[in-house]
């Protein structure tokens, strides 16, 4: 493959726009997280995980390309990616479990909770895996939540998250 073939190819494309957004981002938040290498990714995908809102949808995935496209090891990048999204899940796990129904209830309209919840009684694994593998808009936060709330085991709750 001739190296102007290369650049005509779309997966080219976007990595070379992506590198070029990350070194002349106008929005800060992503210059400083894509500054911080490794370890921003790791924060990225702990609060991606958690309920914390992200100003940037898929920021996790953008960053993962960048860096990529930066020469970093990708195998690297997916396993941070992936110990951060752990994390993010547990901590959101302790969160329910120590807050409960009460916290739940404050912060989850009362129409997804109930739908939620009913979905735990039942389908307790699924419950948690679908959500997690499916794209926005579907919210992995109420579940992740109310399987803690309603005291799913740590180890049931990693296993498909």
């Amino acid at each position: 493959m001739t190296l102007h073939a290369a650049a005509a190819h779309p997966l080219a494309q976007v990595v070379a726009g992506a590198l070029l957004a990350a070194d002349h981002h106008s929005n800060a938040l992503v210059h400083l997280l894509l500054s911080f290498g490794l370890a921003g990714l790791v924060l990225v995908s702990i609060a991606d995980s958690s309920f914390i809102p992200l100003p940037i949808p898929g920021i996790t995935d953008i960053m993962i390309v960048v860096l990529a496209a930066q020469h970093a090891n990708l195998f690297l990048l997916i396993g941070a990616a992936t110990l951060g999204s752990a994390l993010g899940g547990l901590f959101s796990h302790q969160v329910g479990q120590h807050g409960g129904m009460a916290f739940l209830e404050k912060h989850i309209p009362t129409r997804i909770l109930k739908r939620v919840t009913g979905w735990m009684d039942s389908h307790a694994i699924l419950s948690v895996a679908l959500p997690a593998i499916l794209p926005p808009p579907m919210p992995l936060s109420p579940f992740v939540l109310a399987a803690g709330a309603l005291h799913m085991s740590r180890r049931t709750f990693m296993v498909p998250f």
